[in-house]
């Protein structure tokens, strides 16, 4: 998965950073940083499993990678900018009720990092590392996807256990979109229902009359009365 967001990063103008000479504690993780005179954004991006992050001494091993990078990377203001991305294999993609709260531990956690957590199933990434290996833009993979009334249908039918390829790489690549806010989504007007036309041919008849007539009334002498005429009701019968 690591490899994803670093082509994402390296799409939308960060400079990647993948040996700073810190403690690892044995993950994979790399640094992106984007900044000029107007903004700041720095990621570290770190891979781990579910089992990793559940473990008593992670905490101290992200202080750590928070304590060395500020050391390595001296930066006005990289401290109040410095986000953390945790990418978390999981064996299902099932939420329990305790890993719902750990990812509410960290990403409500307001010290050190701003921190998000994406949870991914093992081969989830694989339409991206597609992509990727073909040389295409990932973002524009990730435009074409949520544009794509097949996969939204897919994932909306299959949410939870994420059986077709479709519900999967839908839900991987709306993860990214929230995870990774800089991402550019170019939207599909045409995709878009018109709710409008929608809402208008499942109402009857008779009900849109009634609702005009309902419109039409003066606000100044509207009163339940007249609703109920309009509705053809007798007080008693509601």
């Amino acid at each position: 998965m690591i490899s994803i967001i670093k082509s994402i990063f390296s799409e939308s103008n960060f400079n990647i950073i993948e040996n700073l000479g810190i403690k690892t504690h044995g993950l994979e993780y790399l640094f992106a940083t984007r900044h000029d005179e107007n903004f700041f954004d720095f990621y570290l991006v770190v891979e781990l499993t579910e089992d990793q992050l559940k473990t008593e001494d992670i905490d101290g091993i992200i202080s750590d990678f928070f304590e060395d990078i500020l050391n390595a990377y001296e930066i006005p203001g990289i401290d109040k900018n410095l986000s953390l991305l945790l990418l978390v294999e999981r064996p299902t993609s099932q939420y329990s009720d305790d890993f719902q709260k750990l990812v509410y531990k960290y990403e409500e956690d307001p010290f050190k990092f701003k921190k998000y957590v994406l949870p991914f199933v093992k081969g989830q990434s694989e339409p991206l590392v597609l992509e990727s290996t073909l040389g295409r833009s990932i973002i524009e993979f990730i435009n074409s996807v949520i544009n794509d009334k097949d996969f939204f249908s897919a994932f909306k039918k299959d949410s939870s256990s994420l059986s077709t390829d479709e519900a999967k790489t839908y839900d991987i690549v709306s993860k990214l979109i929230i995870k990774l806010p800089f991402i550019t989504l170019d939207i599909d007007d045409k995709s878009l229902p018109n709710l409008s036309e929608e809402i208008d041919t499942e109402i009857s008849p008779i009900d849109k009359n009634i609702i005009q007539n309902i419109l039409d009334m003066p606000l100044e002498g509207i009163s339940w009365d007249e609703i109920l005429k309009s509705l053809e009701v007798e007080n008693g019968e509601l």
